[in-house]
């Protein structure tokens, strides 16, 4: 019997996940969501911050929000702005970079143009609960990025059944109207499998830690044994998720009763007075604004963020039970941003608007690595940060620094960024001959080149044939870099159109990068 259970369970998995390959967006969202889950895992051995970079770098709209989120008070930064992904990788570590674009990409996947009222309602309350468990794990002094992901991604289950399974999510409902079960006994007779464990599931193959992945498991219903705070994330996962869910349809005349019912069913695991619970209540509007225009969500027509402060509830709808003294007078200012598609194509090339966003990315990223410069810092930290804002600053479609061997006689690619680095990085290099190709030129004769058409009758000859295999892009730069009159590596850059790949208006750009390049070697040596 248990057998035949596990087996349904797998076939209605496996058919969910083909009704999500057909959706146009889901093969990039996928792809992204495993990928950030794998490289920037904190179990891998060794990670660079050109690892972490290279994954988020790969979307636009990732990037621009993922340092909006950096530099938004979310994080209380006070080092000054950040305007590189490996700056904020340095300030905030691996594992919180990887949590905060996870939920940034889950969140855009979610908002589709095609949007239900109920999906958008259930956005907006995972966002909800996430927040209050961020608060609640900070009172808890444990680790609050992960509270926040675990209780975001709680009701993971249903928010796939809504958007992929809008039918069955429908029976699901009349079921629970109509016979009084519960949400996981309906969806386990409608789908064969209850939210909790489709969305358990789907976690699976996206390559999530097992810490989220069992966040996802209701708890039992009466009163939390002390046994479960080995897993405390999952007690506070399902607590905040209750807490929201019952803000949001308990009647103004019993809230009070059922919140204390709840805080005292799992007061062995997280010791929260009524009064504590109602504080951290009463300030959790302005952190859901704050995020909000961060991941530009908006909240305005939610009716659990209206219950969340007193004074925002139209009368006759049920004002808040909590006390004004708890809420912040602080009028937080939602940020406004473009609201960028997740690219349809994984891995295209970073691109910026116009000129003056170009000029603001490659200013602000020279004067962030200046002052870098002036601390202690990371060598490799550096470079990482030079070739991020080459990347983005002049939209290449690959970035790579190669560095000379101890034996001065080839030169291989350290670090890259763009389209297929991966595998780049593992073939791109030379040996120096007396060749008089456009490499070994740079290189034994300090010379700059930026080819426009790698095809032109007067340029072919001096593209070599190991270029022309591995890359062969129409049109590439080549800065060598010399210190001290000696050659200790080179920047490469391309882009899959033909013409100057970068206007010469940007050339001081360019140089300066370069010159910053040299000062930091000069200076690590």
């Amino acid at each position: 019997m248990a057998q035949a259970q596990t087996n349904h369970t797998h076939s209605t998995v496996n058919f969910l996940l083909r009704r999500m390959r057909h959706n146009k967006d889901f093969p990039t969202f996928s792809k992204y969501m495993i990928e950030i889950n794998q490289k920037l895992s904190s179990k891998e051995k060794y990670l660079s911050a050109s690892d972490v970079a290279n994954v988020i770098l790969k979307d636009y709209s990732l990037t621009n929000k993922l340092l909006k989120m950096v530099n938004s008070a979310f994080y209380g930064i006070s080092t000054g702005k950040v305007t590189t992904i490996t700056k904020a990788v340095i300030l905030l570590g691996f594992e919180k970079v990887r949590l905060a674009a996870a939920s940034l990409i889950l969140f855009k996947h979610l908002q589709s143009k095609n949007q239900t009222s109920e999906l958008k309602d259930a956005t907006i309350n995972s966002l909800v609960s996430g927040l209050f468990a961020r608060n609640l794990a900070e009172r808890l002094e444990i680790e609050t990025e992960e509270a926040f992901i675990c209780s975001m991604l709680h009701n993971l289950g249903s928010h796939l059944v809504i958007f992929y399974l809008p039918e069955e999510y429908k029976e699901i409902k009349r079921r629970t109207a109509q016979t009084g079960e519960d949400e996981t006994t309906a969806s386990r007779s409608v789908l064969g499998v209850s939210y909790d464990d489709l969305g358990m599931a789907v976690a699976k193959t996206w390559k999530f830690p097992e810490t989220i992945i069992s966040s996802m498991e209701r708890l039992p219903q009466g009163r939390i044994d002390k046994d479960l705070k080995d897993n405390l994330l999952r007690s506070i996962s399902n607590f905040s998720n209750e807490i929201c869910d019952i803000i949001s349809k308990t009647e103004e005349n019993s809230l009070e009763k059922v919140l204390s019912a709840t805080t005292n069913r799992f007061k062995k695991i997280i010791p929260l007075s009524q009064k504590q619970l109602f504080k951290l209540l009463g300030s959790l509007k302005e952190d859901v604004e704050k995020y909000s225009g961060v991941i530009n969500i908006d909240i305005r027509n939610s009716s659990l963020v209206r219950r969340l402060t007193p004074d925002s509830e139209p009368q006759g709808q049920g004002s808040n039970i909590y006390n004004t003294e708890h809420v912040s007078s602080h009028k937080s200012q939602e940020t406004a941003m473009n609201n960028e598609p997740l690219h349809e194509e994984y891995g295209v090339p970073y691109t910026a608007d116009d000129d003056e966003d170009t000029q603001h990315i490659l200013a602000s990223g020279i004067q962030e690595i200046t002052n870098v410069l002036v601390e202690n810092y990371n060598l490799n930290d550096v470079m990482i940060m030079i070739l991020e804002t080459m990347y983005r600053g002049f939209g290449f479609n690959r970035v790579i620094f190669c560095m000379m061997a101890a034996t001065r006689k080839t030169m291989h690619a350290r670090f890259g960024l763009g389209k297929d680095i991966d595998d780049l990085i593992k073939s791109f290099g030379f040996k120096l001959t007396k060749s008089s190709d456009f490499f070994n030129q740079a290189v034994s004769q300090g010379k700059d080149f930026c080819i426009d058409n790698s095809n032109a009758s007067d340029i072919k000859a001096q593209i070599p044939g190991w270029y022309r295999k591995i890359i062969n892009a129409p049109a590439f730069i080549i800065y060598p870099i010399f210190v001290n009159n000696i050659c200790m590596g080179l920047f490469y850059a391309d882009k899959e159109d033909k013409g100057m790949p970068v206007p010469e208006n940007l050339l001081n750009y360019l140089n300066t990068l370069r010159s910053q390049m040299i000062l930091a070697i000069k200076k690590g040596r």
